[in-house]
């Protein structure tokens, strides 16, 4: 029984395919060949462990740190043979890249790097606190999962099998959720058990392990006691005068960050990690020390280098990082690995970033554009009453969507919006909101609720305001760069519509089919294959199996099409029920705009 192997995203960048042991199910799809576990002779292969920062959110596989190191490298090392494996997992725990980690183990890792911290719960699975508590038990547990592929298939696949089948057999109920359990040990004794545990393991193969250390944006402490909770009042009068003095430089383009935020700051409110995270940060640079581990202190270097890690603004949220973000995390590893690789010394700054490089892959692969990425958890955070990480936000979305200087509006949905709540903000604070008067006369009906259901509804954004924002967009396709000039390097389609699926569309593909799925059905997998979607659901029934191809097909193939949309003929393969198809096409209809086919019949010879 094989363990899974990582996927291929692109030359030399693979990702990987499992869940978390839990089962929770937070991967990114991609859908090219499997990683060989046999390596080329000279091949180097590097693994980078850790949460959704490393799986690359809200950037997605084109835009996160293990890409990015893949590219540096490659400018390094031209000519060398790299492989980066990208095992980040969104939510993920230590717990998680341990056993990631373990499914690489005939996969003859030559480095590991390890960026872990900011997750890891010790009250939600019992497993968590073993490694502390019962330590000569759990170790002996290790052993065998790293010794049996049945034991690991067991601890580390089959819960997701499990939940899979429990969503089945409870189609249309909501599944119970096992009530939170007490405080099963020491946090800090916990990560530090995991820690070692991946590092002693990774050494144990031969991999020399890089550790960095996680990190949070400054401004996350200074909000209310640093707790997360959803639907609490938003109180701005009563925060102290520094607090509101930052939340206003945030929301004022011109307003000068770092300066105003070394200006506020009490003697404590300095550049740290976040309550729960700031142990974990020495517990990691002590467990590269233990053993001997390169490490990399990443709030040290935002401190000193970064003017209070907010100049340039490196967080777009309270923990993920910007393009600019990732790429210094990614220098940080390449100096290491290019250390141990043949001692070569590199500075402390980076290169300079290709932001419009990035920007193109991920977008076309999201399907949306830079400023509703950068809006699109604003509700979320103000929902907290968390309005100073929600203000980051704000002022990144209209940096890559600003107004026009003559009308003072920014051309997509998301931009508008951002303007919008940025004046609604403006205002709780007493202040001008500095709007458009198009803008400004909408204040009154602004909504976070409405706002947030409209995130969790469409994904682009695109339903994000009312009629009267959608007729000030100039720009309808939010911002999300259309899709490159076919050339040679796609064939013709072989049944004679001319269109097929274009590269990088696996995150566009998923957010669509998710969206859509049938009431009382779970989605399944998922296979682009030249000029067919293959997708699979488990429903009430059983397995229903469908074809998505482009709308032309309708005609050619009319005895076997069930269903159409604007974009998609929908054909049924295996138990897809009259009123299955129908519930998808109606749901489809609401989502397909996120994909668009190529139509290879314009190639090039």
């Amino acid at each position: 029984m094989p363990r899974p192997a990582p996927h291929r995203a692109s030359e030399g960048l693979y990702f990987n395919t499992l869940r978390k042991v839990d089962g929770f199910d937070t991967r990114l799809i991609v859908t090219g060949e499997s990683l060989p576990e046999k390596k080329r002779p000279g091949e180097l292969r590097i693994a980078v462990f850790g949460e959704s920062t490393v799986q690359g959110s809200p950037w997605d596989s084109m835009g996160s740190p293990p890409t990015m190191l893949r590219d540096q490298l490659v400018a390094l090392y031209p000519g060398r043979d790299l492989t980066i494996i990208n095992m980040g997992r969104g939510a993920g725990y230590s717990m998680d890249a341990y056993y990631f980690l373990v499914s690489l183990k005939t996969f003859a890792l030559d480095y590991v790097i390890v960026y872990e911290g900011a997750n890891d719960e010790y009250k939600v699975d019992r497993e968590m606190c073993l490694p502390s508590t019962h330590p000569h038990l759990h170790a002996a547990w290790r052993w065998i999962v790293t010794h049996s592929r049945l034991a690991f298939t067991l601890r580390a696949v089959a819960p997701g099998w499990l939940l899979d089948l429990q969503k089945k057999n409870r189609s249309g109920q909501t599944l119970p959720v096992p009530p939170p359990m007490n405080d099963a040990c020491d946090a800090k004794a916990g990560f530090a058990s995991w820690t070692n545990a991946i590092i002693e393991t990774a050494q144990s193969w031969g991999a020399r392990v890089v550790v960095a250390t996680a990190v949070s944006n400054p401004l996350r402490w200074a909000e209310r006691d640093g707790q997360f909770g959803l639907d609490r009042p938003l109180e701005v009068d009563d925060r102290d005068e520094g607090y509101r003095r930052m939340l206003g430089c945030m929301l004022t383009p011109t307003c000068d960050l770092a300066t105003t935020w070394e200006a506020i700051q009490g003697p404590t409110r300095h550049f740290s990690p976040i309550g729960w995270l700031e142990p974990r940060v020495a517990i990691s640079l002590r467990a590269a020390a233990d053993h001997g581990a390169r490490s990399i202190d990443f709030n040290d270097y935002l401190a000193k280098h970064l003017h209070s890690g907010l100049s340039p603004l490196v967080f777009v949220d309270e923990m993920h990082l910007t393009l600019e973000g990732e790429w210094l995390l990614a220098w940080l590893w390449t100096r290491e690995v290019a250390a141990l690789i043949d001692g070569r010394a590199l500075p402390a700054q980076p290169p300079a970033l290709d932001r419009a490089r990035y920007l193109e892959a991920i977008t076309l692969d999201q399907r949306r554009g830079e400023p509703c990425i950068e809006l699109w958890t604003v509700p979320t955070f103000l929902r907290a009453n968390m309005p100073l990480v929600a203000s980051v936000q704000l002022r990144l979305a209209l940096q890559a969507d600003p107004p026009d200087p003559k009308t003072g509006l920014a051309k997509t949905r998301a931009g508008l919006v951002a303007q919008l709540v940025s004046g609604w903000l403006r205002q709780r604070l007493h202040g001008d909101p500095a709007l458009p008067p198009s803008l400004a006369a909408l204040l009154p009906t602004v909504s976070i609720p409405a706002l947030a259901e409209a995130a969790q509804r469409q994904r682009d954004c695109s339903t994000m305001g009312d009629d009267r924002i959608a007729s000030l967009v100039t720009d309808p396709t939010g911002g999300y760069h259309a899709p490159p000039a076919p050339t040679g390097n796609v064939a013709p389609d072989p049944h004679g519509s001319g269109f097929v699926v274009p590269p990088h569309q696996e995150a566009a593909i998923l957010s669509m089919l998710t969206d859509a799925t049938p009431a009382g059905c779970t989605l399944g997998d998922i296979a682009p294959d030249h000029d067919v979607i293959h997708v699979s659901y488990e429903c009430a029934t059983g397995k229903v199996v469908i074809d998505l191809r482009h709308p032309s097909t309708a005609t050619a193939k009319a005895a076997n099409v069930a269903a159409r949309t604007e974009r998609f003929a929908v054909l049924p393969i295996a138990d897809a029920s009259e009123a299955f198809v129908r519930s998808l096409a109606e749901s489809l209809r609401t989502t397909e705009a996120r994909f668009s086919w190529v139509d290879s019949r314009t190639l090039a010879p």
